[in-house]
């Protein structure tokens, strides 16, 4: 087995298209122990939903060994530039973090045989923690750089209020995606994959993907990519700032006002319907 440990310390110094391309390239030497059956499989997510932590852990090369799917990242950040055409998928794909509403997705051209991997939150949990993480715990970037100037000065409720409106941009990547029953696409829940009982929802999701990965090799693979070893401490403006981003369910309960909450529910009603819809009884009210 090639030993890619080094590749996680490198990751502060390389980005992640150099690093999937020096992944794709020592994998191609590597057996196959077994082949998915899907020519493609597409990891869609949005903001606050593991996706990073799910990105190392999908393009392990154990994970590697038991798909023959090579790992791929949408410019090394998982965005679809403005023409989704010019993002041909070769077969023998994995698509790791790709954020893109199902419109844009039908619009890339990929093999026959494809599926989706959806991770979902609950929605109110997912605004909390995307307002923490663009107001204080998020690397800069320029929208992040945007927002947090215009939250400069401004209550942590007027700022919340202001990231509710926002939010619009998360409700419409996902809303569609929620909205169709597609047999070709998987749902799970972000609340499932990362809690006490994540080893069952994880080996259901490489059974989905095809990938031959269970019991004591997926549980050493998982252990391998633990969160808590791989989050950063960062210095933040106000700590307690890292409670609320860290993925508590249920953190918006001791965050939103009444009136926050009213506001959300009747600004996202589909959403949240959808959500419930799709999830049933493990859907938070």
């Amino acid at each position: 087995m090639v030993n890619l440990s080094g590749l996680r310390q490198l990751r502060q110094h390389i980005d992640v298209d150099r690093e999937m391309q020096l992944r794709r390239s020592v994998f191609r030497v590597l057996p196959v122990a077994h082949r998915s059956p899907h020519d493609a499989v597409f990891h869609v997510t949005v903001f606050k939903t593991a996706s990073q932590w799910m990105r190392v852990v999908l393009s392990d090369p154990r994970v590697y060994r038991r798909s023959g799917l090579l790992p791929y990242v949408f410019g090394g950040h998982g965005k679809v530039a403005a023409d989704p055409t010019a993002h041909a998928v070769a077969p023998r794909s994995l698509v790791l973090s790709l954020y893109a509403n199902r419109q844009t997705f039908d619009l890339i051209p990929k093999p026959d045989r494809w599926r989706v991997l959806l991770v979902a939150r609950d929605p109110m949990d997912l605004l909390v923690s995307w307002h923490f993480s663009n107001r204080y715990t998020h690397p800069e970037n320029p929208a992040i750089l945007r927002r947090r100037e215009i939250m400069a000065g401004m209550s942590e409720e007027q700022a919340l209020d202001y990231t509710i409106g926002e939010f619009g941009q998360v409700n419409d990547l996902l809303l569609p995606w929620l909205a169709e029953d597609d047999p070709q696409v998987f749902l799970y829940r972000y609340e499932d994959l990362t809690g006490q009982n994540a080893a069952s929802t994880w080996e259901d999701l490489m059974a989905d993907a095809g990938i031959d990965l269970s019991g004591s090799r997926l549980g050493k693979v998982l252990a391998t990519y633990r969160q808590e070893n791989l989050r950063s401490t960062r210095a933040t403006p106000d700590r307690r700032s890292d409670k609320y981003a860290s993925g508590r369910s249920g953190s918006w309960e001791q965050v939103l006002t009444p009136s926050q909450v009213q506001e959300f529910r009747q600004r996202y009603a589909p959403l949240i319907d959808a959500y419930a819809r799709r999830f049933g009884a493990q859907a938070r009210p």
